[in-house]
């Protein structure tokens, strides 16, 4: 049952990413845990995901995906007010970076 869920989680995700590729890429300042991450994806109505060491939340955003990945505590986000994807992250910081991300609102 358990592989059977990591499998499910695994193609959501795969559909998740592949929906982003025309999204902007960001770096989001300091460490969040999975719990942060948990609770601020039940705030935004986004879909939490877990596994393989990895943690992260996508949900829609306008007509596209907006998502945030963690690996031990360091994440990224994608959407599509973020910007170009470029080498070189964008970095997001502050307490509201995450919720930012997953809303697809710009950071000045």
């Amino acid at each position: 049952m358990k592989k059977c869920w990591l499998f499910i989680v695994s193609i959501v995700a795969l559909a998740f990413l592949a929906q982003v590729a025309d999204a902007g890429k960001v770096s989001i300042k300091g460490t969040h845990s999975a719990n942060e991450i948990r609770g601020t994806c039940d705030r935004v109505d986004g879909v939490f995901t877990e596994g393989g060491g990895t943690y992260g939340c996508s949900k829609l955003c306008g007509g596209q995906v907006c998502s945030v990945t963690c690996v031990g505590g360091k994440c990224t986000g994608d959407c599509p007010s973020c910007g170009r994807r470029e080498r070189r992250l964008r970095v997001l910081g502050g307490a509201d970076a995450v919720n930012h991300t997953l809303n697809n609102l710009q950071r000045r």
